[in-house]
């Protein structure tokens, strides 16, 4: 960052003081702009999104000091929308009212600190097979290109994704052509992100759009985002429910030794499962008053358990002539992945902690002696299965 002379510093900051002043106090507007009203946070996410991908979106929150800090645009803008028929801005200063000639000055304050801040959170369920995320952004301020002032952050949860967050510093910008937006400085082409999804197979993310400044609010910045697509959230026919899990291992037994098969007891771990509801349809029949019944898809979250479960088996033999009694054990980890239960889309999430909690051993328990090994000692396998429990 280049550091500046405390005059010039200081000169700096009455020049931003007036020219912010002399935008508030004016009464004579140069232009006449295209005026948008704020937008909440649902809105802003379906001016953002395309159709398939606001299949999966589970919730929007937005967090500004004013509400003027997003707003949804339906006039073209910049090249935008690249998507649809709108798009969304987020502002450190008034998001509504970007548009005319770069001469206008774009100043807003909201935070008597100095600090306007606008997070957009977007909340998504992926599939197990997730893909990318891409989105078309642009970033245009008034900030002078050699500060660090004003940012534009894309977050998932809660880490920046490669390429963020850019700064005057970080981009390329050129005065805005169409001169159709107030800022001074944007990006000359419509910029395309990239994020892969896969390390998130089947987990919810939060998707966070941020832009602030960090030690003034005299001059705004903004950012233009739309046609996010979410691969992999494609919302599917729901998966067939089994809430069984099998298990498996072997003990090794002296041949002098005769096991109880009644005797065998089963420990595990549900700590390492994730519950994951995920939206999906089923194809069911409904009546009508006029005869005949309709066919149609109707949405349902499935609960999904993903992760392992660590067990430990032990048995019970006794010695065929001193009757001395010895425990046999054998441990495994079993993989889950499977669909355990349904629930409506307006019902409560089940996945609270301590969800597996109530998993239990199924019975009977199946103990076979698959045969010896070179030595003669006897070789049993233990198996049985693990009910997780229901919504």
């Amino acid at each position: 960052m280049l550091s500046l002379d405390p005059n010039d510093l200081e000169k700096l900051k009455k020049e931003r003081q007036r020219m912010h002043e002399e935008k508030v106090n004016s009464k004579k507007k140069e232009y006449i702009s295209v005026q948008q009203t704020p937008a909440t946070a649902l809105e802003l996410a379906e001016a953002i999104l395309s159709p398939e991908s606001l299949e999966c979106l589970l919730d929007a929150a937005l967090t500004a000091n004013n509400p003027e800090q997003g707003a949804v645009h339906t006039s073209p803008l910049q090249g935008f929308p690249t998507e649809g028929t709108s798009f969304a801005v987020l502002s450190n200063g008034n998001a509504a009212q970007i548009a005319g000639p770069a001469s206008n000055f774009c100043s807003t304050c909201y935070n008597s600190s100095g600090v306007d801040t606008v997070t957009l959170n977007l909340q998504f369920s992926l599939s197990s097979n997730p893909g990318n995320l891409t989105f078309d952004w642009k970033f245009g301020t008034e900030e002078n290109p050699r500060s660090r002032l004003d940012f534009f952050n894309v977050l998932v949860n809660g880490t920046p994704i490669p390429g963020f967050p850019v700064t005057p510093q970080d981009v390329v910008l050129a005065p805005p052509t169409p001169n159709d937006v107030c800022f001074n400085n944007i990006n000359p082409t419509i910029q395309t992100a990239s994020f892969d999804l896969s390390p998130f197979a089947n987990q919810v993310i939060t998707l966070s759009f941020q832009v602030a400044d960090t030690t003034d609010c005299i001059f705004d910045s903004a950012a233009f985002i739309d046609n996010l697509v979410v691969e992999g959230c494609i919302q599917t026919s729901c998966a067939p429910c089994d809430d069984t899990v099998d298990f498996c291992c072997s003990v090794v037994v002296p041949p002098n030794f005769t096991i109880d098969n009644a005797s065998v007891q089963v420990g595990f771990e549900t700590n390492c499962l994730q519950c994951v509801v995920e939206p999906c349809f089923v194809n069911v029949e409904i009546p009508t008053p006029c005869g005949s019944p309709l066919n149609c898809d109707v949405d349902i979250n499935s609960v999904r358990a993903v992760g392992c479960i660590p067990f430990y088996v032990s048995v019970t033999g006794t010695h065929n002539q001193n009757g001395s009694t010895a425990s046999f054990c054998c441990q495994g980890v079993t993989c889950v992945d499977n669909v355990i239960c349904s629930i409506c889309l307006d019902e409560e999430n089940p996945c609270a902690p301590g969800f597996f909690d109530t998993t239990t051993v199924n019975t009977p328990i199946s103990v076979k002696l698959a045969g010896t090994d070179p030595c003669g000692n006897q070789i049993y396998t233990i198996s049985g299965t693990l009910r997780l429990p229901a919504c």
